[in-house]
């Protein structure tokens, strides 16, 4: 949804050429006069790395190849309509140390330290102001870059630097955006380097029957002229499909702050959204991942100056002793972790695949992830907002990188040089950076302080941050120690920690951040499973211990690590851990499937897998994943054996082999004889019916190649990504080895060459293989071999994938694979144009805010106002009854005193710049008699019991607008100024009170006669028929009920089961489809004024 049009200009400065060059330091690179004709030209994002980060050596090795210095030069003009404008340049990510030059002036940062940088870790965002370096008279301006890994101008950071994290990497890897504002404006999200922030959105509170929500929006607005500006601040909450649900407006005097320090002026407001649809992570049977909109639109004089749009899902979090509360649901939350790269582009991974990474989690069942070890871009962290992933978002680490070495010391010697020390307060100004942008955004979980040891001072100083930075409903503090005297959230590393940290920490939610083990290649048909069954295994006891959850280390290969597979491979033959759910190019391994079947409720989806392939021989067993009752296996048609129960989470299993059958969801038939054909799998019903099912054909010899371009993908919203000439974009083929009737060879390793129609529309990045070839020779023919670049890559079990990169030339491109012996394969697609500017000002006027119809009483005026938008300078004529209102030149229309005659009068705008008139819709004007208070209805005098709701109301009539005012024993209620006046809960105190309203407009003042309370106490709780046990079998309903012997209303119930809190305020807990995770002990507790019983 684009926020609402303004004055606000938006460029994507990365979608046209810079100029490049690495490993290279000339010294008048920065100047703008600099020959810079002979550098490469490149898109933004871009790595420095790309052809080093997946190399054929080693996983962990790669460091030693890459390198870590480079300037960037971009030459830009702007037009003369851009002079007396803001003009804002925001890097959402340049890593490690940043110089930027405008016009050969060195932009400074704003940080403590590093003074001679403009930002330090490229993993947090930065903006800077440059309105008064540049010129706008269309002449070439130059911003030059210096990105370095180490250099003399910054202090080295000693964290979220190391290659084995995927932090190594060097450049200009996330986007640029040019801003161009009104100087009255919002700020952008981004502290550094103004120390600035525009927007803050929290959900407050969901009323317990979930009627309405209490959401709190903080905008602030910066008045960068020389006088003070009056600014009307228009704040509205959008539904999904675009209709405004809740709207709030402020008018401010805006102070003049034409230079720095900038103080922004904070207004907050308050909306309630009636019925709101609330935002639920991925894979709950609860909900979905609603998302809302909030428009923060700031105008003067009717012309909207500024605006901006902010993410909202409504939600609440609340943490118990095991579990995340999420809006009142206990969950469990299984995902995976990752890195920042993918093989061909390292970190400058195109937005595309940041959200395709997130949509295969997510259709794995998955519903959180955690970045590892620094923060996530903010479009990874949109795509989880859509896509229901929590995110575990980490400030920055190494790995004990805070353990408590060098803290606070106060001078440097040579075990604690100055880094070492500095780099504490660093990771205190990174915290704040990560929250002021992340903090708005409902898939945030929680902050992560650290990736292991931290110093306990330390950790309750990274915890003053967050209690600053996100006061409202903050957010949980989270660690990898685990240490519970640092964090409300406990995490481990390795498969199986989280069991022993629930057990040290019996009142700590855990989980294991890193769920790692042994691992495998993809094509590894023959241990697939014994990869598999540890975690799965582990898993399970893991939920037996009340663990909410794990990420598993990795969701793709990536490089970094290392280990010894289990069919035997040496760690130095591995590019990567191998034991992730996919492999680099993001082709599932059978782990990923396993999980799916065990993380995916069958009510939301059933899941079935068949593992292996069925090119084998003899008589073999067959394996099968499923969330389903039962499944039915056939081969060509005919079914083998008898239908198999998927094991449930609560079986017992010591078996953690290649040849068990004992994991949760898994199905097995022995002795099935192998024909060449089809298997299938077939998940079904209760009643038989086929809910889905899964097939593997017997492949022939290899016959040819195919070449699959991956489709575009398709947001939640229904817009989809577009491949543009902007030179960083990539589209994904897969190429497959397949018989001549298009099966693919399973076990194929066929090597593939690809090659390019047109080299000049496209920018062939490739991919990698797995296996490293020639562990022991480092020279740069070997390290490029089946890497990034190379075009040739071998095929792993008959799949291979391959990355292009655009340039800036669309049009239409060929790309065909080839092989010895086989058939050729061949793929074309289109690229688009790119268009630079992603937000405009419209020619045309546009009226954002129609004038609204208006009921008024005889004698007194009425008032239209309009809000509109467009290129300036707009003017306004006012219209009654389609002519012309001499004067009416404002925005704001205030009548004379209103006469009966006046109705059924239309008044209306017209809206005119230099490209056109807007008329505004015609709104009537209705004109009542004035008359004064009469009550249609008196209030009673009330009995009631202890904790039951008081609720006055009066029906009144007059006009004009009446108001009202209740009292209490002669003493005004404060608030208390609607017809309506509510008690949430009587008490004794209230015994005797006496209450009466008084109604007011310009003709009388009455009073309505008063109304007596009594309040008698509460009959104390006492269960007449407790909660029986049931018996249910998975995806079956089960019902626990519970009656009164005694006890006065209004009573409160809350369900606890295995999960936590798991209903409320009723005295039936009904579970429609009985999962794994619901088995286990239920009780209830109830509540009234007198007391609490337990059952």
């Amino acid at each position: 949804m684009a926020p609402p049009i303004s004055e606000r200009i938006k460029i994507n400065m990365g979608a046209t050429p810079w100029k490049y060059i690495r490993d290279n330091d000339p010294p008048d690179a920065m100047k703008p006069g600099f020959d810079d004709s002979g550098w490469q030209s490149v898109g933004i994002p871009h790595s420095i790395n790309e052809n080093e980060m997946f190399s054929n050596t080693q996983s962990g090795g790669g460091a030693g190849f890459m390198h870590g210095r480079a300037w960037y030069r971009k030459h830009f003009a702007l037009p003369s309509s851009y002079a007396g404008r803001k003009i804002l340049v925001e890097f959402e990510g340049a890593h490690t140390g940043v110089q930027v030059y405008v016009n050969g002036q060195l932009v400074r940062g704003s940080s403590a330290f590093n003074r001679d940088a403009t930002h330090v870790n490229g993993f947090l965002p930065f903006v800077i102001d440059i309105t008064d370096m540049v010129r706008t008279d269309g002449s070439d301006n130059v911003m030059a870059v210096k990105v370095a890994a180490n250099a003399k101008f910054f202090e080295n950071l000693d964290f979220s630097g190391g290659f084995r994290f995927g932090q190594g990497d060097t450049g200009i890897f996330r986007p640029v955006y040019m801003y161009v504002t009104n100087r009255v404006h919002i700020p952008q999200n981004v502290y550094p380097v103004l120390n600035t922030w525009g927007t803050y959105i929290a959900t407050e509170s969901i009323a317990d029957d979930r009627c309405s929500a209490r959401v709190r929006v903080e905008t602030n607005l910066l008045n960068e002229t020389s006088e003070a500006q009056q600014a009307v601040l228009t704040t509205q909450i959008l539904e999904a499909e675009g209709q405004v649900v809740a709207q709030a407006q402020e008018t401010r005097t805006l102070p003049p702050n034409p230079a720095s320090p900038l103080r922004p002026s904070s207004v907050v407001q308050y909306l309630n959204v009636a019925n709101p649809v609330l935002w639920f992570p991925n894979n709950s049977t609860y909900g979905k991942p609603y998302m809302y909109r909030v428009n923060h639109i700031v105008s003067i004089n009717g012309v909207v100056v500024d605006a901006a749009q902010s993410p909202l899902g409504i939600r609440t979090i609340t943490w118990g002793r095991d579990f995340p509360i999420i809006n009142g649901y206990a969950h469990h939350l299984w995902g995976a972790s990752g890195r920042y790269d993918y093989p061909g582009l390292d970190t400058a991974v195109p937005e595309e695949q940041q959200w395709r990474d997130l949509k295969l989690l997510a259709d794995a069942g998955g519903n959180i992830y955690r970045p590892g070890h620094s923060s996530s871009s903010p479009e990874f962290v949109a795509a989880a907002d859509a896509l229901g992933m929590f995110i575990v978002q980490p400030s920055g680490d190494g790995e004990n990188g805070f353990a408590g070495s060098c803290y606070r010391e106060a001078q440097p010697t040579s075990a604690c040089p100055q880094n070492l020390i500095n780099k504490y307060p660093v990771k205190l100004e990174l915290h704040r950076e990560m929250i002021v942008r992340d903090r708005s955004n409902p898939s945030i979980l929680g902050w992560e302080a650290n990736n292991g040891v931290m110093d306990h001072n330390f950790a309750q100083e990274v915890r003053e941050v967050t209690n600053q930075w996100d006061p409202v409903a903050t957010r949980a503090q989270v660690d990898r120690t685990p240490d519970d005297r640092n964090s409300d959230v406990l995490g481990c590393s390795r498969e199986s920690c989280e069991m022993n940290v629930k057990d040290q920490f019996p009142n700590k939610p855990a989980r294991s951040a890193e769920y790692w083990g042994r691992g495998e290649f993809r094509e590894s048909y023959d241990h697939e499973i014994a990869m598999a069954a540890p975690f799965m295994d582990d898993w399970r006891r893991g939920v037996a211990h009340n663990a909410f959850g794990i990420a598993h280390w990795y969701l793709a290969e990536t490089p970094g690590e290392t280990s010894t597979f289990w069919s035997g491979v040496e760690d130095k033959r591995v590019r990567s851990l191998g034991d992730s759910m996919m492999d680099g190019g993001r082709l599932p391994k059978l782990l990923y499937y396993t999980y799916k079947a065990a993380w995916t409720p069958y009510a939301l989806q059933p899941v079935v897998h068949l593992a292996h392939h069925w090119n084998r021989s003899g008589k073999v067993r067959v394996n099968a994943f499923s969330n389903c009752p039962a499944v039915n296996l056939y081969v060509n048609g005919r079914q083998q054996g008898s239908s198999q129960v998927p094991n449930s989470i609560s079986i017992e299993n010591n078996d953690t082999t290649q040849n068990t059958t004992g994991l949760v969801g898994q199905v097995h038939w022995d002795n099935v004889t192998f024909e060449s054909g089809t298997l299938t799998a077939q998940c079904v019903d209760e009643f038989g019916t086929v809910k889905a099912e899964d097939s593997r054909v017997t492949a022939g010899p290899a016959d040819h190649l195919e070449l699959i371009v991956e489709p575009a993908l398709q947001r939640p919203d229904g817009t989809t990504f577009k491949w543009t000439a902007n030179g960083s974009d990539a589209v994904f083929l897969t190429a497959r080895v397949v018989d001549a009737h298009g099966v693919v060879v399973p076990d194929a390793s066929n090597a593939i060459t690809f090659s390019v129609s047109d080299a000049t529309v496209a920018n062939y990045r490739g991919g990698w293989n797995h296996i490293v070839t020639n562990p022991d020779d480092f020279s740069p023919r070997n390290l490029a071999y089946h890497s990034p670049g190379d075009h040739e890559l071998a095929a792993e079990g008959g799949l291979q994938r391959i990355a292009i990169r655009t340039t800036f030339k669309p049009g239409s491109v060929t790309i065909t694979a080839t092989s010895p012996g086989l058939g050729a394969g061949r793929a074309t697609y289109a690229v688009e144009a790119s268009d630079p500017q992603v937000q405009g000002i419209p020619e045309m006027p546009v009226v954002l805010l129609q004038p609204q119809d208006q009921l008024v009483s005889a004698g007194q005026p009425a008032r239209f106002a309009v809000m509109a938008g467009g290129a300036g300078p707009l003017s306004f004529q006012w219209l009654r009854n389609g002519s012309p209102i001499a004067g009416a030149t404002a925005s704001t229309l205030v009548t004379a005193a209103t006469v009966l005659g006046d109705t059924n009068t239309v008044f209306s705008v017209n809206v005119t710049n230099s490209k056109g008139v807007v008329q505004s819709r015609a709104a009537k004007l209705t004109v009542y008699p004035p008359v004064a208070p009469s009550f249609d209805t008196q209030i009673a005098d009330q009995t009631l019991v202890e904790g039951a709701p008081v609720a006055f109301e009066v029906q009144v009539s007059g006009s004009p607008e009446l108001t009202f005012q209740w009292l209490r024993n002669d003493v005004a209620i404060d608030g208390a100024t609607s017809a309506r006046y509510e008690i949430a809960a009587a008490s004794l105190q209230d015994n005797g009170a006496v209450y009466k309203v008084r109604v007011a407009n310009p003709v009388a003042t009455v009073f309505l006669l008063p109304a007596r309370l009594t309040v008698t106490p509460a009959q104390a709780l006492e269960i007449g028929t407790q909660p029986l046990n049931q018996v249910a079998a998975l995806n079956q309903s089960a019902k626990f009920s519970v009656t009164l012997k005694h006890g006065s209303a209004p009573v409160k119930y809350e369900w606890h089961g295995p999960r936590g809190v798991v209903g409320s305020n009723k005295a039936e807990l009904q579970i429609d489809s009985v999962q794994s995770t619901d088995f286990g002990n239920y009780s209830v507790t109830i509540t009234n004024a007198a007391g609490t019983v337990n059952s």
